[in-house]
Order: structure tokens, then C-alpha cells, then sequence
């Protein structure tokens, strides 16, 4: 059996974000930053910021 590989929390900003025609708030993090932990041998794990409404 393998270790089991470490989790990682990444942090996420809460940003305008546009896919196509859809243009929302989103919780987002860079991918270079989810591939530097894959590299390192973590799983990532997003932790998103609480937002007042």
C-alpha cells in the first residue's frame, strides 16, 4: 500500500470570473499553484473565503 499523499489548502480569491457567456463571482486559484503541489506530491485542497452578503 502506498502512503497516502499529503493535503494541501489553497486558498481561493474571490474574483469576477467569465467561462464563455457566463461572467459571475467565483472562488478561484491559480492552476500554477494546484500543479506546484501535484508536482510535489500533495492533493489539493481549495479553501474558499467567506463572503458577506
Amino acid at each position: 500500500m502506498s502512503p497516502a499523499r499529503p493535503r494541501i489548502g489553497l486558498t481561493t480569491y474571490y474574483k469576477e470570473a467569465a467561462w464563455g457567456v457566463w461572467r459571475r463571482e467565483a472562488a478561484i486559484v491559480p492552476s500554477s499553484y494546484v500543479e506546484a503541489v501535484v508536482r510535489a506530491g500533495g492533493t489539493p485542497s481549495s479553501c474558499h473565503p467567506w463572503v458577506a452578503m
